[in-house]
């Protein structure tokens, strides 16, 4: 079973996190994993796709996957109500982890 996750994002700001992986309390070493997080529509349409170097990054030693999304890259994405869910792929293994939602609300200020 997937840990739930939920997020807050707004479409005028930086949108950045970290989630480290731990079983038994220590860090799960991911060194060499593959890391993949789909946000995507109530229809189930991909709306932003985060990869390693592109929005994601990851300590794999720790454990630590690091999501950052600019403000302008959060401004191309509607407010509204999103899914997503961190697709980890290793040795021929695939999982998902980590699933829920992401609340991504109109910004005031503009950019």
């Amino acid at each position: 079973m997937a840990l739930q996750k939920d997020f807050l994002a707004r479409t005028n700001a930086d949108w950045a996190w970290d989630i480290q992986f731990q079983s038994g309390g220590a860090p799960v070493d991911l060194t060499g994993a593959d890391v993949r997080m789909s946000i995507v529509d109530g229809a189930g349409a991909i709306q932003l796709l985060l990869t390693l170097g592109q929005g994601l990054a990851l300590d794999g030693i720790t454990g630590t996957l690091s999501g950052r999304v600019s403000a302008a890259q959060m401004q191309g994405l509607p407010a509204g109500s999103y899914r997503h869910d961190i697709q980890i792929r290793r040795a021929g293994t695939i999982i998902v982890p980590v699933e829920g939602s992401v609340g991504v609300s109109q910004g005031v200020t503009r950019v």
